[in-house]
This record gives structure tokens, C-alpha cells and sequence, in this order.
């Protein structure tokens, strides 16, 4: 995966917009978007598919001169969709029905699989080139108007299109189809095989303005398995709370937003819930803040290898694969599951750490149900 999604970032960095102005996402609560790439910031829905009520996607199958498909569309299809807009439908409390509409034949491209850079390091450019000549190959027999997303899918002999970047683009360097233009785009590669639908979901993430919260340096130092973003294949990858609100899936009323000297008591109801407060959020800083939620073994997370409360901090100003998000460990010396914050929450009992203080605030848990203190000095 580590290849795959380092790769992806070199596409990304190429084409992010410019800095946004505050869209839904407001309150005290609310961080700054500060212009960095994927700003954990409020979203300009200008500049990304608004991830709330239906959405309506598009996907195409390519195959090349090189490597001519001889397996039905359907087994790639059936790779990455129900699952796919299934894991979305759940993650958002239905506030997102992601609406697939397969074109179940495949478009010959004009070039050879090795022509388009996949394995070279995909550049912006030449990641368009391979999106309009899809585009191009398909015009005849898909309108494209009425669609907000655009699908990619290479047939699986095609080994040279290896992994599966997202395409955001500026208005006017999209790929234009039928009167419309597509600036957001997924084009999926051979890892779809090994990560499954949840690939769908991670680079879907990214039309919809979440950031990479692995470390495009390598590794998963920064939330584990804690989100999809993060390691799109940990036990635990529910989007995080922050995540949801930004994305509409979450009221502001779900959080309980600490930016005052003082002692407050926040009783949060688990991510995977709906309904109830969700997470406790505290400002530190001009760009920064702490948020708390609960993460239980239910939902998404049903495989997760600890249970309790998650902490972590937010920073708008960082950008994408530089760790905009960063979680606490509470348990540092040890690891769960293989990731080294896969035991990173807060909990009550033998073993367990209950408090945490920093940056002149402190958490203390007082009950699993889970009702949280929050002292700000």
C-alpha cells in the first residue's frame, strides 16, 4: 500500500486549489482552512464533490493495445462496488448515498498500459492524459452529463497501471465530457486487488477534501488504523469525528466545543452510534486543537484491537501526508495488532490510562458511557 499512496500524493500536491473560505464547518469549534494541501480546514464545496445526500458516479473499464481484456467487466466491478458506497452509507449515518452507474463493456485506449507513467512517478499532466483518453474512448457510448464523479477501472492484466491515484484539478485543467468537467476522478490500479473496496472508499475521501493521514515519508506514524485515511487496511478505520463534521455527516451540535478557561463534563456516545454527542473538541492554538471521541468494537470498527477513548490532535495548517492529524498514544511502549497505536486509547481499568494533559488542558475519564472532564487552564 505505502507505493501506492506515495505515488498518489505526487498527483495530488500537483493539483489542489488555492486557499478556501470557510464553507458549513463554522462555530467555535471550527479550525481555519489556511490554504495547505487538504486543509483539515472547512471545505470549499466549490472544489469537491459535497459528500451529502445522493452522488452520482460514473464508472468506466479500460483496456489497452498491449494488454486486451479478456475477463467481464462485472468481476472488477463486483471488486469494489457494493461494498464500497455500503462502507459510505454507514460511516455517514445515511447521510450519503453514493450512487455507482457501471458502463459494463471496456474502451480500448489508444496507448500501450506502459505509455501512461503509472510505474515512472504519474505526473498531473500525464495523469489527465489518461483520463481524457478514457474519457475519449467512452464518449460515444456514455453521457456524462449528470454525473459528479468519474470511475476509472483498467482490466487486471494491465500490471503497468499499478496503483490508484485521485485526480483534483483547478477549474479549467479538468477532463471535459458532454457539456461537463470532471475534476474529480479516481482511476483505479492493480492495488484494488489486494486492498478491495476500500480503496473506493479512501481515494473517494480525497474528492470529497480529506487529506492522506499516512506519512508520504513512509509509514503510519501518524493515526495508525485509526481512520481510512491513514492505513487503509487497519481494524479500525471508521473516518474519525472531526472527518464526519467536516464532511456534513456530523451536526455541530454532535461536538462539544471547549475554547474557555475552566472544568466541563461531555458525555459522548460512541463514532459508531448515530445520534449523541460524538466528540469534544478544544482549541489550542490559532490553526490547532484537541478532540476526544470514543471508538468502540461496533460498526466499522468491529474488528478494532482496543476500545476507549481516542485523542489526537488537529492541525489546519499542515498538509496532506504531513500529518494534519496526529493520535496520542496512551499506551506507548506497547502496540496492538501490529500498529504501534493500535492500543492508543484512553480507558478505566487494570492496564489502563485514564488522563491525559497537554498544552494547559487536561482529560480525565470518569465513567465508561463515557463522561469526559475537560480542565482548560
Amino acid at each position: 500500500m505505502r507505493s501506492r499512496l506515495v505515488l498518489a500524493a505526487a498527483v495530488l500536491l500537483g493539483c489542489v486549489a488555492t486557499p478556501v473560505a470557510a464553507a458549513d464547518v463554522s462555530g467555535p469549534c471550527a479550525l481555519p482552512n489556511t490554504g495547505a494541501n487538504l486543509s483539515e480546514g472547512p471545505t470549499n464545496w466549490a472544489n469537491f464533490v459535497r459528500p451529502v445526500g445522493r452522488v452520482s458516479a460514473v464508472t468506466i473499464f479500460v483496456d489497452f493495445p498491449d494488454t486486451p481484456a479478456t475477463e467481464p467487466t462485472a468481476t472488477d466491478y463486483a471488486n469494489l462496488v457494493p461494498g464500497g458506497p455500503q462502507w459510505f452509507a454507514t460511516s455517514s449515518y445515511g447521510r450519503l448515498t453514493l450512487d455507482v452507474t457501471p458502463v459494463h463493456r471496456w474502451f480500448r485506449m489508444p496507448q500501450p498500459s506502459t505509455a501512461y507513467g503509472f510505474q515512472r512517478g504519474l505526473s498531473f499532466a500525464t495523469h489527465r492524459t489518461y483520463i481524457a483518453d478514457a474519457v475519449r474512448a467512452a464518449d460515444a457510448a456514455v453521457d456524462f452529463r449528470g454525473y459528479q464523479l468519474l470511475y476509472v477501472v483498467p482490466n487486471r492484466a494491465a500490471a503497468a497501471i499499478s496503483f490508484s491515484p485521485t485526480l483534483l484539478a483547478p477549474a479549467g485543467r479538468g477532463v471535459a465530457a458532454d457539456g461537463r468537467e470532471f475534476r474529480q476522478v479516481v482511476t483505479f490500479g492493480q492495488d484494488m486487488w489486494r486492498w478491495g473496496f476500500k480503496v473506493l472508499n479512501h481515494e473517494s475521501g480525497h474528492t470529497f477534501s480529506l487529506p492522506d493521514l499516512y506519512a508520504y515519508a513512509g509509514g503510519h506514524p501518524f493515526v495508525g488504523g485509526w481512520d481510512l485515511m491513514g492505513l487503509i487496511s487497519g481494524p479500525a478505520p471508521d473516518n474519525l469525528a472531526w472527518h464526519k463534521w467536516k464532511l456534513g455527516w456530523l451536526d455541530t451540535a454532535q461536538l462539544g466545543c471547549v475554547n474557555a478557561p475552566g472544568t466541563t463534563q461531555h458525555t459522548l456516545t460512541p463514532l459508531s452510534a448515530p445520534g449523541g454527542v460524538k466528540a469534544v473538541v478544544v482549541r489550542t492554538g490559532t490553526t490547532t486543537a484537541l478532540v476526544a471521541e470514543v471508538r468502540t468494537r461496533a460498526g466499522l470498527d468491529a474488528a478494532a484491537c482496543d476500545t476507549g477513548v481516542l485523542i489526537y490532535r488537529v492541525d489546519s495548517a499542515v498538509n496532506s501526508g504531513s500529518g494534519p492529524v496526529r493520535v496520542v498514544d496512551a499506551h506507548p511502549a506497547t502496540a496492538a495488532c501490529g500498529d504501534p497505536l493500535g492500543d492508543a486509547t484512553f480507558d478505566l481499568g487494570a492496564g489502563e490510562v485514564s488522563s491525559y494533559a497537554e498544552a494547559g488542558v487536561r482529560f480525565d475519564l470518569l465513567a465508561r458511557g463515557y463522561t469526559l472532564r475537560v480542565t482548560r487552564t
